[in-house]
């Protein structure tokens, strides 16, 4: 009997702890995601106020006016974790903020969250360590993206204070009896908010918070001492797409409080069996009662959880092996358009597309089927959701397996991204159109170009070569005049010689008339001639498909492409030769500008206004240009143009 009351002593402490860590296990992958959520809200609000932001500026709107301020102050409408947004340019002054207009003339400069954007123009979204807000002294945590110029300069923060309360409210509002604490820390382990709230370890980096990650995995539970010598169950799960993670303790004298109590019990009644068979029936009936109880704890433990999950603002459906739904939660139900009646018993995949569901099926059977205890399929990924009349939609999903005693649950988590989605093709859209843009202004600039040349070289030219005539006549009327008069004649009529000549040569820099007579080789030979002319740069030519460059538009693109090869090359290669060869390969027209000077640092170049002109020209033609460089071994510019999508008219004059 003594044997068989160890085992069952021992076997009831394994239950305990193992229902202790599930409940860690299970409220922090919640937790996690809900902290995702909330952290990808404030992002996508950065990242949608920067694109208005940005066509303010390109409008000339300054970035100091109301309307900026009352657009950060409706960013903050439904999104309670932010305490404030605002713009800030590029030496550290707040431009702009949602809190008061105008702005109060604060300068962030020595803020990391600035500092980090201006020195990294590759950063992403910075999330900094608590800090204690300058204006009113709460617990405050920043988020910045960088604002780029429309050079790729850096032009400027835009960041959102985050309130860390708003996260230890959270925490209170779901926290189970005995979980304690509750805490969020980021990635290296600094505490970030913790319920209950500790203002002496916020902002701090905890020696007992592990940093980064844990071997490979998403989450980590172990035991770990307290000060006072107490022991405790803890479970950090790190914060998806975040350099964050949360963590949920629960003390194992908590856990085992029930198992300590049943325990004492036991072994009473195990002395006691010695003397009374009936003192043993007895004590055997109060370790039923116990059991009881201990069922009726983990089924109001399980009606919280219910409740938490009623109360989360994404989808979660939890379902058994055979994929069947088990729990369906109401945003799932306002998601999908099904009631909950309906949905219980349904299988997973009622709620994807017919063509989507074999391959869903056998995703998570296999899922289900590696090896390993508590996990997540993969991080959050985009399908297809299908509501219950019928309509199709964008959902963003993950998807979790537990094996709780010997049975595997799959916890899926939804969001609806069709916002997001419509948001990105907004943004695709607007940069087509700025695109259309230039390429109208390119247009234009090259037709006004063009009439101005022409002016210049027939009425200026006209008018100039009239006067010489009139002053040849005006010589030959004086040859029998003194000297001095006939000599101030033949001094006008050699300035007008050199106005003729300044005239012709900025009518053909403007626009070559050997361009619109005789094409586009003839057009790079003068301009070959002229360049090495002027730079002493020998430049040899290849202008064999030269005539499959038909129409004005084209003719004139691959000119001003190899200008502005030339005059990069005149200005930064240290050059000796230029090779310009136009090639044909099929339907592709192939434009090769290659010098042998001392290249450029990196081998290829993010580019200088001189190489993003020709990458858009090359963009206009549907075509690509490419920049091939080694530090000594000269720069290499290639333009591959599709002959079948050239127009063939040329541009109106």
């Amino acid at each position: 009997m003594a044997v068989s009351i160890a085992l069952l002593l021992w076997n009831l402490r394994g239950k305990d702890l193992a229902h202790a860590r599930g409940e860690t296990v299970s409220l922090s992958h919640i937790l996690a995601e809900q902290t995702t959520r909330s952290i990808q809200n404030v992002d996508l609000a950065l990242q949608n106020t920067r694109v208005v932001l940005a066509e303010f500026a390109a409008q000339g709107e300054p970035l100091t006016r109301y309307a900026v301020h009352s657009l950060l102050h409706d960013r903050l409408s439904g999104i309670p974790q932010i305490k404030g947004i605002f713009v800030v340019d590029v030496s550290g002054h707040v431009l702009s903020t949602s809190r008061v207009f105008p702005a109060e003339g604060i300068s962030i400069a020595d803020r990391e969250y600035f500092t980090a954007q201006r020195d990294d123009p590759q950063r992403g979204l910075y999330i900094g360590a608590p800090t204690h807000n300058r204006v009113d002294g709460i617990w405050t945590m920043y988020l910045s993206r960088r604002v780029n110029g429309r050079g790729g300069e850096f032009a400027g923060v835009i960041a959102v204070a985050l309130n860390l309360g708003y996260f230890e409210d959270l925490y209170r509002s779901i926290s189970f009896d005995g979980i304690d604490p509750i805490s969020l820390y980021l990635g290296d382990g600094t505490l970030v908010a913790r319920q209950p709230h500790d203002e002496a370890a916020i902002g701090k980096r905890l020696p007992e918070a592990p940093a980064n990650s844990f071997g490979g995995a998403d989450q980590s539970t172990r035991e770990e001492t307290e000060a006072g010598g107490g022991v405790r169950i803890v479970t950090y799960h790190q914060v998806a797409q975040f350099p964050l993670m949360v963590s949920v303790a629960i003390s194992k004298d908590e856990a085992l409080a029930s198992w300590v109590e049943k325990s004492r019990l036991l072994i009473l009644g195990t002395f006691g069996v010695s003397l009374l068979v009936m003192l043993a029936a007895w004590a055997l009936v109060r370790e039923l009662e116990k059991e009881d109880t201990l069922a009726m704890d983990l089924l109001e433990s399980g009606e919280r959880l219910q409740e938490t999950m009623k109360a989360a603002m994404d989808a979660i459906i939890i379902a058994d092996a055979g994929q069947r739904v088990i729990l369906f939660n109401p945003a799932a139900e306002r998601m999908f358009g099904c009631a909950v009646t309906e949905a219980i018993g349904a299988r997973l995949e009622r709620f994807l597309p017919e063509r989507h569901r074999a391959g869903h099926r056998r995703h998570v059977e296999d899922f289900g089927a590696s090896a390993g205890g508590s996990r997540v399929m993969a991080a959050s990924r985009e399908v297809t959701g299908l509501r219950a009349d019928g309509t199709e939609f964008p959902i963003e999903a993950t998807v979790s397996r537990v094996t709780l005693n010997g049975e595997i649950l799959y916890t899926v988590i939804l969001r609806d991204v069709t916002e997001r989605r419509q948001a990105d093709q907004q943004l695709l859209e607007s940069n087509r159109q700025l695109r259309e843009l230039s390429a109208t202004l390119q247009d234009v600039r090259e037709k006004e170009r063009t009439r101005i040349a022409r002016e210049l070289h027939d009425e200026l030219g006209q008018q100039l070569t009239g006067l010489k005539m009139e002053l040849s006549w005006l010589g030959n009327q004086l040859d029998e005049r003194p000297d001095g008069l006939a000599h101030k004649v033949d001094g006008m009529k050699q300035q007008v010689d050199m106005t003729i000549k300044s005239v012709r040569r900025i009518s053909t820099e403007l626009r070559p008339t050997l361009l619109d007579d005789l094409g586009l080789g003839a057009a790079i030979e003068w301009l070959a001639a002229d360049f090495g002319a002027k730079t002493g740069i020998v430049v040899e030519l290849d202008l064999a498909a030269a005539d499959s460059a038909q129409g004005d538009a084209l003719a004139t693109a691959l000119f001003r492409i190899t200008q502005e090869c030339l005059t990069n090359v005149a200005r930064h290669a240290a050059a000796t030769q230029v090779n310009i060869s136009l090639r044909r390969d099929g339907d592709v027209l192939e434009l090769i500008v290659a010098d042998n000077g001392k290249g450029m640092a990196g081998g290829t170049s993010r580019g200088g206004h001189g190489l993003i002109g020709i990458r858009e020209r090359a963009i206009m033609l549907g075509a690509k240009a490419t920049f091939v460089s080694s530090p000594g071994a000269g720069t290499a510019v290639k333009v591959a143009i599709p002959l079948a999508q050239q127009p063939t008219t040329d541009l109106e004059t």
